[in-house]
Protein backbone atom coordinates (compact mmCIF):
# COMPACT_ATOMS: atom_id res chain seq x y z
CA UNK A 1 0.00 0.00 0.00
CA UNK A 2 1.43 3.36 -1.08
CA UNK A 3 -1.01 5.79 0.49
CA UNK A 4 -4.35 6.31 2.21
CA UNK A 5 -6.19 9.30 0.77
CA UNK A 6 -9.27 11.21 1.84
CA UNK A 7 -11.07 13.07 -0.97
CA UNK A 8 -14.18 14.87 0.29
CA UNK A 9 -16.32 12.21 1.96
CA UNK A 10 -14.48 9.37 0.23
CA UNK A 11 -11.59 7.32 1.64
CA UNK A 12 -9.49 5.18 -0.62
CA UNK A 13 -6.19 3.30 -0.69
CA UNK A 14 -3.42 3.61 -3.27
CA UNK A 15 -1.93 0.21 -4.00
CA UNK A 16 0.46 -1.34 -6.47
CA UNK A 17 -0.93 -2.26 -9.87
CA UNK A 18 0.44 -5.67 -10.85
CA UNK A 19 0.74 -7.09 -14.32
CA UNK A 20 0.26 -10.80 -14.72
CA UNK A 21 -1.99 -13.38 -13.08
CA UNK A 22 -2.34 -15.31 -9.86
CA UNK A 23 -0.97 -18.81 -9.60
CA UNK A 24 -4.53 -19.96 -9.02
CA UNK A 25 -5.58 -18.63 -12.45
CA UNK A 26 -2.46 -20.07 -14.04
CA UNK A 27 -3.37 -23.52 -12.72
CA UNK A 28 -6.75 -23.43 -14.43
CA UNK A 29 -4.81 -24.32 -17.57
CA UNK A 30 -3.59 -27.58 -16.03
CA UNK A 31 -0.43 -28.76 -14.26
CA UNK A 32 2.87 -26.99 -14.80
CA UNK A 33 6.12 -28.36 -16.11
CA UNK A 34 8.37 -29.49 -13.27
CA UNK A 35 10.99 -26.83 -14.01
CA UNK A 36 8.39 -24.03 -13.98
CA UNK A 37 6.81 -25.31 -10.77
CA UNK A 38 10.19 -25.46 -9.04
CA UNK A 39 11.10 -21.95 -10.22
CA UNK A 40 7.83 -20.51 -8.90
CA UNK A 41 8.06 -22.25 -5.55
CA UNK A 42 11.74 -21.33 -5.17
CA UNK A 43 10.79 -17.66 -5.35
CA UNK A 44 7.96 -18.20 -2.87
CA UNK A 45 10.37 -19.94 -0.49
CA UNK A 46 12.85 -17.07 -0.82
CA UNK A 47 10.09 -14.69 0.26
CA UNK A 48 9.23 -16.98 3.18
CA UNK A 49 12.87 -17.05 4.23
CA UNK A 50 12.79 -13.28 4.63
CA UNK A 51 9.46 -13.34 6.47
CA UNK A 52 10.54 -16.05 8.86
CA UNK A 53 13.83 -14.26 9.49
CA UNK A 54 11.69 -11.48 10.99
CA UNK A 55 9.53 -13.97 12.91
CA UNK A 56 6.53 -13.40 10.63
CA UNK A 57 4.35 -16.29 9.43
CA UNK A 58 2.09 -15.78 6.42
CA UNK A 59 -0.51 -18.27 7.73
CA UNK A 60 -2.55 -18.14 4.51
CA UNK A 61 -0.23 -19.30 1.75
CA UNK A 62 -2.13 -20.60 -1.29
CA UNK A 63 -2.15 -20.20 -5.10
CA UNK A 64 -4.50 -17.21 -5.07
CA UNK A 65 -2.03 -15.36 -2.85
CA UNK A 66 0.94 -15.91 -5.18
CA UNK A 67 0.93 -13.47 -8.12
CA UNK A 68 3.03 -14.22 -11.20
CA UNK A 69 4.47 -11.03 -12.71
CA UNK A 70 6.94 -10.56 -15.58
CA UNK A 71 9.56 -9.77 -12.93
CA UNK A 72 8.90 -12.68 -10.58
CA UNK A 73 6.47 -13.96 -7.96
CA UNK A 74 4.87 -11.69 -5.39
CA UNK A 75 3.19 -12.88 -2.21
CA UNK A 76 -0.14 -11.19 -1.50
CA UNK A 77 -2.75 -10.92 1.26
CA UNK A 78 -0.91 -10.58 4.54
CA UNK A 79 -4.19 -10.07 6.37
CA UNK A 80 -3.59 -13.17 8.48
CA UNK A 81 0.17 -12.78 8.79
CA UNK A 82 1.34 -12.58 12.36
CA UNK A 83 4.29 -13.29 14.59
CA UNK A 84 5.35 -16.91 14.74
CA UNK A 85 3.85 -17.46 18.18
CA UNK A 86 0.44 -16.07 17.25
CA UNK A 87 -0.37 -18.03 14.08
CA UNK A 88 -3.09 -20.52 15.00
CA UNK A 89 -6.05 -22.45 13.69
CA UNK A 90 -8.27 -19.37 13.78
CA UNK A 91 -7.19 -18.82 10.17
CA UNK A 92 -9.63 -21.54 9.17
CA UNK A 93 -12.54 -19.24 9.91
CA UNK A 94 -11.04 -16.10 8.43
CA UNK A 95 -9.62 -17.11 5.05
CA UNK A 96 -11.46 -16.23 1.86
CA UNK A 97 -14.00 -18.92 1.07
CA UNK A 98 -14.12 -21.49 -1.67
CA UNK A 99 -16.12 -24.03 0.36
CA UNK A 100 -19.15 -22.75 2.22
CA UNK A 101 -21.22 -23.82 5.19
CA UNK A 102 -24.70 -22.28 5.45
CA UNK A 103 -24.58 -19.27 7.74
CA UNK A 104 -20.81 -19.35 8.24
CA UNK A 105 -17.73 -18.03 6.51
CA UNK A 106 -15.60 -21.13 6.07
CA UNK A 107 -11.98 -21.16 5.07
CA UNK A 108 -9.87 -22.58 2.33
CA UNK A 109 -8.34 -25.28 4.51
CA UNK A 110 -6.70 -27.20 1.67
CA UNK A 111 -3.30 -25.63 2.35
CA UNK A 112 -3.40 -25.48 6.14
CA UNK A 113 -1.07 -27.52 8.30
CA UNK A 114 -2.53 -30.08 10.72
CA UNK A 115 -1.55 -27.96 13.72
CA UNK A 116 -3.55 -25.04 12.32
CA UNK A 117 -6.55 -27.27 11.68
CA UNK A 118 -6.36 -28.52 15.27
CA UNK A 119 -6.18 -24.99 16.66
CA UNK A 120 -2.64 -25.46 17.98
CA UNK A 121 0.16 -22.93 17.90
CA UNK A 122 1.74 -22.84 14.47
CA UNK A 123 4.92 -21.27 13.21
CA UNK A 124 7.06 -21.22 10.06
CA UNK A 125 6.49 -24.98 9.66
CA UNK A 126 2.87 -24.19 8.75
CA UNK A 127 4.07 -22.14 5.78
CA UNK A 128 6.37 -25.03 4.79
CA UNK A 129 3.34 -27.34 4.75
CA UNK A 130 1.41 -24.90 2.54
CA UNK A 131 4.40 -24.63 0.19
CA UNK A 132 4.45 -28.41 -0.14
CA UNK A 133 0.73 -28.41 -0.95
CA UNK A 134 1.27 -25.77 -3.63
CA UNK A 135 4.15 -27.68 -5.23
CA UNK A 136 1.98 -30.81 -5.32
CA UNK A 137 -0.87 -28.92 -6.99
CA UNK A 138 1.44 -27.33 -9.55
CA UNK A 139 2.81 -30.73 -10.56
CA UNK A 140 -0.39 -32.80 -10.37
CA UNK A 141 -2.95 -30.18 -11.38
CA UNK A 142 -5.09 -31.07 -8.36
CA UNK A 143 -4.96 -30.27 -4.66
CA UNK A 144 -3.32 -32.79 -2.35
CA UNK A 145 -6.21 -32.56 0.12
CA UNK A 146 -9.77 -32.19 -1.10
CA UNK A 147 -13.33 -33.14 -0.25
CA UNK A 148 -16.98 -32.27 -0.63
CA UNK A 149 -17.11 -30.31 2.61
CA UNK A 150 -14.87 -28.47 5.03
CA UNK A 151 -15.01 -31.44 7.39
CA UNK A 152 -13.82 -33.81 4.66
CA UNK A 153 -10.90 -31.55 3.77
CA UNK A 154 -9.82 -30.94 7.36
CA UNK A 155 -9.98 -34.64 8.11
CA UNK A 156 -7.82 -35.38 5.07
CA UNK A 157 -5.26 -32.75 6.11
CA UNK A 158 -4.90 -34.29 9.56
CA UNK A 159 -5.18 -38.00 8.75
CA UNK A 160 -4.50 -38.71 5.05
CA UNK A 161 -1.54 -38.48 2.69
CA UNK A 162 -2.05 -37.52 -0.97
CA UNK A 163 -1.42 -40.11 -3.72
CA UNK A 164 2.26 -40.27 -4.75
CA UNK A 165 3.37 -38.51 -7.92
CA UNK A 166 4.99 -40.33 -10.83
CA UNK A 167 5.92 -39.58 -14.42
CA UNK A 168 9.71 -39.30 -14.36
CA UNK A 169 12.62 -39.77 -11.99
CA UNK A 170 12.71 -36.01 -11.46
CA UNK A 171 9.04 -35.87 -10.53
CA UNK A 172 9.48 -38.80 -8.14
CA UNK A 173 12.40 -36.99 -6.52
CA UNK A 174 10.26 -33.87 -6.13
CA UNK A 175 7.54 -36.06 -4.63
CA UNK A 176 10.00 -36.96 -1.87
CA UNK A 177 10.51 -33.24 -1.19
CA UNK A 178 6.74 -32.82 -1.02
CA UNK A 179 6.36 -35.79 1.34
CA UNK A 180 8.69 -34.21 3.86
CA UNK A 181 7.07 -30.78 3.56
CA UNK A 182 3.64 -32.38 4.13
CA UNK A 183 4.67 -34.39 7.18
CA UNK A 184 1.89 -34.42 9.76
CA UNK A 185 4.29 -33.63 12.60
CA UNK A 186 5.88 -30.22 12.15
CA UNK A 187 9.12 -31.57 13.64
CA UNK A 188 9.41 -33.91 10.64
CA UNK A 189 9.20 -31.15 8.03
CA UNK A 190 12.06 -29.06 6.68
CA UNK A 191 13.55 -26.92 9.40
CA UNK A 192 13.35 -23.81 7.24
CA UNK A 193 12.17 -22.50 3.89
CA UNK A 194 15.81 -22.42 2.83
CA UNK A 195 16.26 -26.13 3.58
CA UNK A 196 13.27 -26.95 1.38
CA UNK A 197 14.54 -24.72 -1.40
CA UNK A 198 17.96 -26.39 -1.26
CA UNK A 199 16.32 -29.84 -1.41
CA UNK A 200 14.38 -28.81 -4.51
CA UNK A 201 17.41 -27.31 -6.22
CA UNK A 202 19.25 -30.63 -5.75
CA UNK A 203 16.85 -32.24 -8.24
CA UNK A 204 18.33 -31.73 -11.73
CA UNK A 205 15.47 -30.87 -14.08
CA UNK A 206 16.06 -31.89 -17.68
CA UNK A 207 13.90 -31.88 -20.78
CA UNK A 208 12.55 -35.26 -19.67
CA UNK A 209 10.93 -33.61 -16.67
CA UNK A 210 8.68 -31.28 -18.64
CA UNK A 211 5.57 -33.45 -18.59
CA UNK A 212 3.03 -33.05 -15.81
CA UNK A 213 3.07 -35.54 -12.97
CA UNK A 214 0.56 -38.32 -12.52
CA UNK A 215 -1.13 -39.35 -9.29
CA UNK A 216 -0.63 -43.05 -8.65
CA UNK A 217 -3.16 -45.20 -6.82
CA UNK A 218 -1.04 -47.46 -4.66
CA UNK A 219 -1.23 -50.10 -1.98
CA UNK A 220 0.80 -49.37 1.14
CA UNK A 221 2.54 -52.29 2.79
CA UNK A 222 4.40 -52.60 6.05
CA UNK A 223 6.49 -55.62 7.04
CA UNK A 224 6.16 -55.72 10.82
CA UNK A 225 8.91 -56.88 13.19
CA UNK A 226 9.12 -60.61 13.84
CA UNK A 227 8.39 -61.99 17.30
CA UNK A 228 11.51 -63.39 18.95
CA UNK A 229 10.71 -66.87 20.28
CA UNK A 230 14.07 -67.48 21.91
CA UNK A 231 16.24 -64.58 23.05
CA UNK A 232 19.69 -64.59 21.52
CA UNK A 233 21.91 -61.51 21.56
CA UNK A 234 23.55 -62.57 18.30
CA UNK A 235 20.32 -62.95 16.30
CA UNK A 236 17.79 -60.63 17.98
CA UNK A 237 18.55 -57.94 15.40
CA UNK A 238 16.92 -60.15 12.74
CA UNK A 239 13.51 -59.31 14.20
CA UNK A 240 13.88 -55.88 12.56
CA UNK A 241 16.45 -56.47 9.82
CA UNK A 242 14.50 -59.30 8.12
CA UNK A 243 11.31 -57.20 7.72
CA UNK A 244 13.49 -54.41 6.38
CA UNK A 245 15.02 -56.79 3.81
CA UNK A 246 11.53 -57.98 2.83
CA UNK A 247 10.44 -54.36 2.44
CA UNK A 248 13.42 -53.61 0.22
CA UNK A 249 12.62 -56.58 -2.02
CA UNK A 250 8.93 -55.73 -2.34
CA UNK A 251 9.67 -52.09 -3.06
CA UNK A 252 10.39 -53.05 -6.67
CA UNK A 253 6.76 -53.97 -7.35
CA UNK A 254 4.70 -51.36 -9.21
CA UNK A 255 1.71 -49.99 -7.35
CA UNK A 256 3.15 -50.72 -3.91
CA UNK A 257 4.67 -48.27 -1.45
CA UNK A 258 6.64 -50.02 1.27
CA UNK A 259 6.84 -48.00 4.44
CA UNK A 260 9.65 -48.08 6.97
CA UNK A 261 8.78 -49.97 10.15
CA UNK A 262 9.96 -47.09 12.32
CA UNK A 263 8.02 -44.52 10.30
CA UNK A 264 4.87 -46.64 10.34
CA UNK A 265 5.02 -47.38 14.05
CA UNK A 266 5.96 -43.82 14.94
CA UNK A 267 8.26 -45.24 17.62
CA UNK A 268 11.44 -43.31 16.99
CA UNK A 269 12.06 -42.73 20.70
CA UNK A 270 11.48 -46.40 21.54
CA UNK A 271 13.81 -47.44 18.73
CA UNK A 272 16.50 -45.10 20.05
CA UNK A 273 16.03 -46.43 23.58
CA UNK A 274 16.47 -50.01 22.36
CA UNK A 275 19.56 -49.11 20.36
CA UNK A 276 21.12 -47.34 23.36
CA UNK A 277 20.30 -50.30 25.59
CA UNK A 278 21.83 -52.75 23.15
CA UNK A 279 25.00 -50.67 22.85
CA UNK A 280 25.34 -50.44 26.65
CA UNK A 281 24.87 -54.20 27.03
CA UNK A 282 27.77 -54.87 24.67
CA UNK A 283 25.79 -57.69 23.04
CA UNK A 284 26.32 -56.48 19.50
CA UNK A 285 29.73 -56.78 17.92
CA UNK A 286 31.34 -56.46 14.51
CA UNK A 287 29.17 -55.48 11.58
CA UNK A 288 25.96 -55.52 13.65
CA UNK A 289 27.42 -52.99 16.08
CA UNK A 290 28.55 -50.68 13.25
CA UNK A 291 25.10 -50.77 11.64
CA UNK A 292 23.38 -50.15 14.99
CA UNK A 293 25.63 -47.18 15.77
CA UNK A 294 25.08 -45.60 12.36
CA UNK A 295 21.30 -46.11 12.62
CA UNK A 296 21.20 -44.66 16.12
CA UNK A 297 23.17 -41.57 15.02
CA UNK A 298 20.89 -41.15 12.00
CA UNK A 299 17.73 -41.28 14.14
CA UNK A 300 19.27 -38.71 16.48
CA UNK A 301 19.91 -36.39 13.55
CA UNK A 302 23.68 -36.72 14.02
CA UNK A 303 24.70 -37.17 10.39
CA UNK A 304 28.40 -36.72 11.16
CA UNK A 305 28.20 -39.45 13.79
CA UNK A 306 26.34 -41.68 11.36
CA UNK A 307 29.09 -41.23 8.79
CA UNK A 308 31.85 -41.90 11.33
CA UNK A 309 30.15 -45.11 12.46
CA UNK A 310 29.96 -46.34 8.87
CA UNK A 311 33.59 -45.42 8.21
CA UNK A 312 34.67 -47.31 11.34
CA UNK A 313 32.78 -50.43 10.26
CA UNK A 314 33.56 -50.21 6.55
CA UNK A 315 36.43 -52.76 6.55
CA UNK A 316 34.01 -55.36 7.95
CA UNK A 317 31.13 -54.25 5.75
CA UNK A 318 33.17 -54.83 2.59
CA UNK A 319 33.03 -58.57 3.29
CA UNK A 320 29.24 -58.61 2.80
CA UNK A 321 27.73 -56.94 -0.27
CA UNK A 322 24.24 -56.84 1.26
CA UNK A 323 25.57 -54.98 4.29
CA UNK A 324 27.33 -52.59 1.91
CA UNK A 325 23.95 -51.94 0.32
CA UNK A 326 22.65 -50.81 3.71
CA UNK A 327 25.60 -48.42 3.85
CA UNK A 328 24.51 -47.00 0.47
CA UNK A 329 21.03 -46.37 1.88
CA UNK A 330 22.40 -44.54 4.92
CA UNK A 331 24.80 -42.46 2.84
CA UNK A 332 21.94 -41.38 0.58
CA UNK A 333 19.88 -40.33 3.60
CA UNK A 334 22.64 -38.19 5.13
CA UNK A 335 23.24 -36.27 1.90
CA UNK A 336 26.40 -38.08 0.75
CA UNK A 337 25.37 -38.89 -2.85
CA UNK A 338 28.89 -39.16 -4.31
CA UNK A 339 30.04 -41.62 -1.65
CA UNK A 340 26.76 -43.54 -1.92
CA UNK A 341 27.30 -44.01 -5.66
CA UNK A 342 30.90 -45.15 -5.12
CA UNK A 343 29.81 -47.78 -2.59
CA UNK A 344 26.90 -48.83 -4.81
CA UNK A 345 29.38 -49.56 -7.60
CA UNK A 346 31.22 -51.85 -5.18
CA UNK A 347 27.93 -53.55 -4.31
CA UNK A 348 27.21 -54.30 -7.98
CA UNK A 349 30.79 -55.43 -8.62
CA UNK A 350 30.46 -57.92 -5.76
CA UNK A 351 27.45 -59.55 -7.42
CA UNK A 352 24.54 -58.15 -5.40
CA UNK A 353 22.23 -57.04 -8.22
CA UNK A 354 19.48 -55.30 -6.28
CA UNK A 355 17.67 -53.87 -9.31
CA UNK A 356 14.17 -53.65 -7.83
CA UNK A 357 15.43 -51.92 -4.68
CA UNK A 358 17.41 -49.44 -6.79
CA UNK A 359 14.19 -48.47 -8.54
CA UNK A 360 11.84 -48.25 -5.57
CA UNK A 361 13.65 -48.09 -2.24
CA UNK A 362 12.55 -44.75 -0.68
CA UNK A 363 15.90 -44.36 1.09
CA UNK A 364 17.55 -43.98 -2.32
CA UNK A 365 15.21 -41.25 -3.61
CA UNK A 366 17.94 -38.58 -3.51
CA UNK A 367 20.12 -40.57 -5.88
CA UNK A 368 17.56 -41.27 -8.60
CA UNK A 369 17.96 -37.95 -10.35
CA UNK A 370 21.68 -38.61 -10.94
CA UNK A 371 22.73 -39.79 -14.44
CA UNK A 372 25.41 -41.95 -12.78
CA UNK A 373 22.72 -43.66 -10.72
CA UNK A 374 20.65 -44.34 -13.84
CA UNK A 375 23.72 -45.96 -15.43
CA UNK A 376 24.21 -48.21 -12.40
CA UNK A 377 20.53 -49.22 -12.42
CA UNK A 378 20.79 -50.17 -16.09
CA UNK A 379 23.95 -52.16 -15.38
CA UNK A 380 22.27 -54.03 -12.51
CA UNK A 381 19.29 -54.89 -14.69
CA UNK A 382 21.55 -56.14 -17.51
CA UNK A 383 23.46 -58.34 -15.07
CA UNK A 384 20.23 -59.70 -13.60
CA UNK A 385 18.82 -60.46 -17.07
CA UNK A 386 22.03 -62.25 -18.11
CA UNK A 387 22.06 -64.42 -14.98
CA UNK A 388 18.36 -65.18 -15.33
CA UNK A 389 18.89 -66.27 -18.95
CA UNK A 390 21.76 -68.56 -17.90
CA UNK A 391 19.65 -70.00 -15.08
CA UNK A 392 16.76 -70.71 -17.46
CA UNK A 393 19.03 -72.22 -20.12
CA UNK A 394 20.52 -74.55 -17.51
CA UNK A 395 17.06 -75.89 -16.61
CA UNK A 396 16.82 -74.02 -13.34
CA UNK A 397 13.03 -73.55 -13.37
CA UNK A 398 12.52 -77.29 -13.87
CA UNK A 399 14.83 -78.11 -10.98
CA UNK A 400 12.82 -75.80 -8.74
CA UNK A 401 9.55 -77.17 -10.09
CA UNK A 402 8.72 -73.77 -11.60
CA UNK A 403 8.34 -74.88 -15.20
Amino acid sequence: MFDAVEEGDELFLVMELLEGQSLERRLTGGPLAAAEAVEILSQILEALEELHKHQIVHCDLKPSNAFLTPHGVKLLDFGLARTAAACSGNATRQTATTITIPGLIAGTPHYMAPEQVQGLEAGPAADIFAAGSMLYEMLAGTRPFDGASVVDVLYAVVHHNPPPLAGSRQVEALDQVIRRALAKRKEDRYRSARDMRVAMSAVPLTAGATAGAERRIVTRLIALPFRVLRKDDETDFLAYSLPDAISSSLSGADGIIVRSILVMLGEKEEALARLHERERSGGATGIVRAIMQSLRAYLEGDWEGCLKAMEAGEPMMRKDSEVLFYEVRHLAQIDQPARALDVLLQVLDSGFWCGSSLLRDPWLAQLRSSPAYATLVMRAEQQRARIHASFTAAGGPALLNMA
